[in-house]
């Protein structure tokens, strides 16, 4: 080996590259090519976060700047490990304390830590699901701007809003007592 390939291989070790292609077609193996100065990569592998029990799938995007690490030095062996910010693609938070995620229609995930808030901001006409078979207990006061849809009754301390009885009723234009059970 003489010394222009060596010094080709430690440069080769770890580069900089921009994501130039994405192919996720195959759940097993989703792969990008990227460009580092004029070399165009073959399709390589994305190191993720996590891929055991647990899986998180972050792919990267066209245009995203990323670091290769090249077993030997080849960049045909290349794997995507990390990603960069860039004037492109800056970070969104600049707060340390404020860890943050951004989506490219506009919703925001973030926890200020240090203010112990956490808040997700979706875009006008997004909706937000959750399901949970075993319930939702909420502890704490709740604010709500908006209207609530039920397709089961609603029970307030013990008194069903649609089986509650009242007391006191007479014709004409008087009012109820307040429900049976209920406290004023």
């Amino acid at each position: 080996m003489n010394t222009a390939d060596f010094q080709r291989i430690i440069e080769n070790l770890i580069r900089i590259a921009e994501i130039s292609d994405v192919n996720y077609d195959d759940p097993e193996n989703p792969q990008c090519r990227c460009t580092v100065g004029k070399i165009k990569t073959n399709w390589l592998s994305i190191g993720h976060a996590r891929m055991g029990a647990v899986k998180d799938w972050n792919p990267p995007s066209v245009g995203e700047q990323v670091v290769l690490l090249s077993p030997s030095g080849d960049l045909s062996q290349a794997i995507i490990i990390a990603s960069l910010s860039s004037t492109e693609n800056p970070s969104p938070e600049s707060d340390s304390k404020k860890p943050k995620r951004t989506y490219p229609d506009g919703a925001v995930i973030e926890y200020d830590y240090q203010n112990h808030k956490l808040s997700a901001i979706l875009p006008e006409g997004a909706t937000f699901e959750l399901k949970s078979d075993g319930g939702l207990k909420v502890t704490g006061d709740i604010e709500l701007d908006g209207g609530i849809t039920t397709t089961k009754d609603v029970v307030v301390k013990g008194v069903s809003f649609l089986g509650h009885v009242h007391s006191g009723v007479a014709g004409g234009s008087s009012n109820t007592a307040v429900p049976v059970g209920a406290s004023p």
